[in-house]
This record gives structure tokens, sequence and C-alpha cells, in this order.
């Protein structure tokens, strides 16, 4: 099994080829000297290879060189490819023959590199150092994801198989990085949110196209004349295909899935029992402090948020405010801040900002009569450094507070205009249904009451 990554070398060139070409890693020291004494031919027991240059000592300069003639001394000096094997899995002489048929495959016919094995752990594995300059283009080698996976990943492998080792196979699709520490952290990201909806749509859904338009109507953007159809969340950049959310999103699936939903009914979920605590309250209600100013905006916006927050069984939200449920972090941060320092108003913001502001530049004054002195103040200029870094945290968030707070108030004065927007219509519907309701001989005395 060959497990391979790359690393982007930006600094010292020269100590990563020192370390890949390592003496006493690349070589069978024991078995070499054991051999000799016993009179037995002498088998390899170095494992290094270099390619377009003499030798790993000379690699470096050679490199240097190639850059020096291109012009191209800056950004990434090289890269640092690693190929490891499982344990007995392979001998050394096959580990090295490999790994210099990767080399070979990819990078042989336009950069200088070094190729080493590394025989100090239990696992074999292979050392490349590919200098980023070509020798003979004078073009740099640029690594990304698809070079990774079609490139490098596919001839580790296709080799592998050859060889008759085996290789690692996906499982799944993989997540970006957003996606995946989302995820790790528990907390909820726009596709999840999606997600979420697509779920909820399926319960009341009739068929694929009574599908695709309900999601229509909840606001999401359909592409639907396409072999994959993709939606757009009312508050994202970028559409989403379904049936790269999930494996379960496509056409057929979807059919299906409606199909056992209208014959067999949707599963009601099981009530979770919940525990009440009553806590005694000293005082009076109406002497309790009231939330003014920015401290009150927070706190009611925070808790429509948090509705959508939590992982199990969420509570639905307000659709203007699905989007922002991502960021909930941020706005919990800057709530703390205003409440620390008692922010009601935006002068109370400024004037806040401007006294950290002094008391930061009055710490760096203070931190520059330690570097003085130079003696016995190391502790002391590590203290300032930390109340350093919490007081310009706070000073961040504080700018973000001003940069954000019209956002909330603008969000806020839609979703109450359309809640109460809701709450007229559903006032409506209750009295057209009380009207039809309402026995039609009742209906008749009070037409013949009121024409007599």
């Amino acid at each position: 099994m060959a497990y391979t990554k790359i690393f982007a070398i930006r600094v010292r060139l020269d100590e990563r080829i020192a370390y890949i070409a390592d003496y006493q890693k690349t070589t069978q020291l024991e078995e070499m000297l054991l051999g000799c004494a016993n009179g037995e031919k002498a088998e390899q027991h170095l494992f290094e290879s270099a390619y377009n240059c003499q030798n790993s000592q000379t690699a470096f300069r050679e490199m240097i060189q190639t850059k020096i003639r291109w012009n191209k001394m800056g950004g990434i000096l090289g890269y640092h490819v690693i190929q490891s094997f499982a344990p007995d899995e392979v001998t050394p002489e096959q580990a090295h023959e490999i790994g210099k048929k990767l080399f070979e495959k990819l990078f042989a016919e336009l950069y200088e590199g070094v190729v080493t094995t590394h025989l100090n752990r239990k696992h074999l594995h292979n050392h490349m150092i590919i200098n980023s300059v070509s020798f003979v283009t004078g073009k740099k080698y640029h690594s990304n994801a698809a070079s990774y996976f079609y490139q490098i990943r596919a001839a580790s492998d296709e080799l592998c198989r050859a060889y008759g080792l085996s290789i690692i196979e996906p499982t799944d699709k993989g997540k970006s990085y957003s996606e995946w520490k989302a995820d790790k952290e528990n907390r909820p990201n726009l596709r999840m949110l999606v997600k979420r909806d697509i779920e909820e749509v399926l319960k009341y859904a009739k068929n694929w196209d009574d599908f695709l338009d309900k999601l229509e109507r909840i606001g999401y953007e359909v592409k639907r004349n396409r072999q994959h159809v993709a939606v757009r969340h009312p508050k994202a950049k970028r559409f989403f295909r379904l049936d790269s959310l999930s494996d379960a999103y496509t056409k057929e699936k979807v059919e299906q899935r409606i199909y056992e939903i209208f014959q067999y009914g949707v599963a009601r979920r099981k009530r979770q029992t919940i525990q009440y605590h009553r806590y005694p309250y000293h005082g009076f209600l109406c002497n309790r402090r009231k939330y003014t100013g920015f401290i009150a905006l927070y706190f009611r916006y925070l808790y429509l948020l948090k509705r959508g927050w939590q992982d199990k069984q969420p509570r639905k939200i307000s659709r203007f405010l699905v989007k922002e449920v991502i960021h909930m972090e941020r706005y919990v941060a800057q709530f703390r801040v205003i409440v620390k320092y008692k922010i009601q108003t935006p002068q109370d913001l400024v004037s806040c900002k401007e006294r950290l502001e002094a008391v930061v530049q009055q710490k760096v004054e203070e931190r520059k009569k330690y570097y003085a002195e130079k003696v016995d103040s190391k502790e002391k200029i590590e203290q300032i450094n930390r109340s350093l870094q919490c007081i310009r945290k706070e000073i961040r968030l504080l700018c973000q507070v001003a940069q954000d707070v019209p956002a909330i108030q603008e969000q806020m004065q839609t979703v109450m205009s359309s809640k109460i927007k809701f709450s007229k219509e559903r006032e409506q519907l209750d009295e057209r249904s009380k009207c039809s309701s309402r026995p039609s001989h009742k209906r008749d005395d009070a037409a013949g009451r009121s024409r007599g």
C-alpha cells in the first residue's frame, strides 16, 4: 500500500536535500558489513539516485544554477514528494526501483531531482526532491489538487498494481476544508443547510418536478435543463449539484424516496423527554434590567440564530437568516465584547475603541523600555505581549461590530416585517375558515333578519 504526499519547499532547499540523502537512513550498514565479513558478493546497500545532476552532493548547486540561468530565484524553490509503503510489503530494492520509475515518469524529462529510499523505519519510504524550475524550458512546476490526484497519486497507484502491491481505494467523496472543519466542530455549514431544506421538501413532494417546484417556492434557484440538476441557496454565491451533495439526491433515488413516503407515510419522530429545573428567583421581575441599543440588538439576533444552530432536530428559522447561522461564532464573540464594555450606541463604540488604542500605545511604549534593558525582562515582555494580543483582538471585534450592525438591523427589520405579514395572512385564513364552518340555517336566519 503506497501513500503519497507532496510539500512545497520555500526556504533552505539545501537542508531538505541533505535530510533525504542522510547516509544513516539510506544504507543497510549492518548487512553490508556482515556480507563483507563473510566474503559474500556485495549487493546494493546505498539507495540514492540523482537525475539530471551528478549526485546528491552537487544537486543543490546545479539547481541554483538553473534558477539563475532562467532568472527565477524567488517563490517556491522546489517540491518534496514522499511515497510510503506498508510494513513488510516491499524490499528496499523494490521500493527504490518504484521510486525511480515514478520520478522518471513524472519529472525526469524536465526537472532535476534526487530520489532516496529511507530504511530507518518499519515502513520503507521514498523521498524525492524536485527543482521547481525546469532546466529545459525554464518554466516552473505548479502543484495543485489536480496534479496530485491525477498525476502523482495515479502514477504511484499504477506502479503499485504492476508490482502486485495494495493501494488505498477512496471510500467516499472528499470534503472541502471549510465543510470538514464545520463537521469537526459540530456547527452548521451551507451544504448542511441546503440538505436540511431538501429533506424538508421531500416530505411533501409528489414527484420529481413537484420537488423542484417546491425548492423554487422557498427561494432556491434551480437549473433543470442539464444532465446534473443544480440548486442555489437564496444567500449563496454558487450552485450545488444535487448528486454532489449526496448520492441519495439523484433523480431515481429521489423518486424512490417520494414513492416510499407517499406509500407508507413519514415516520414520526420520537418525542424527547425534557427535564425541567426550577430555580428560585429573589426580587421583583418589574425591576429587572432591560437591554437596549447594541446589546439588545445582538441578544435578539443571537436568539433567532441559535434556533438553527442545534445539531439534533433544529427548529425552523427565517429563510432570511439561514446563511447567517454559519457566522454565529463571529457574532457571539462580538456580543461578548459589547457586553464587557457596556456598549449601547455608536458613540460608545468609538470612545471604547479610542480608549483601547490608547492602552495599546501605552503598553507598546512600556515594552520598548524593557527591550532596552535586556536584563531580566523576558517574562514582563511576554506578559505585555499576551495582553496586547487580547486587546488588539477586542479592537478588531469592535471594528467588525461597526461593519455588521447596519446589516443586522436591516435583516431584523426584514424578519419582523415578514413575520407581521405572515400573521396577517394567518388571521385572514382563520376568519375565512370560521365563516365557511358556520351552519347554513344560521346564515339564512341572519340574512332574513337583516332583510326584515
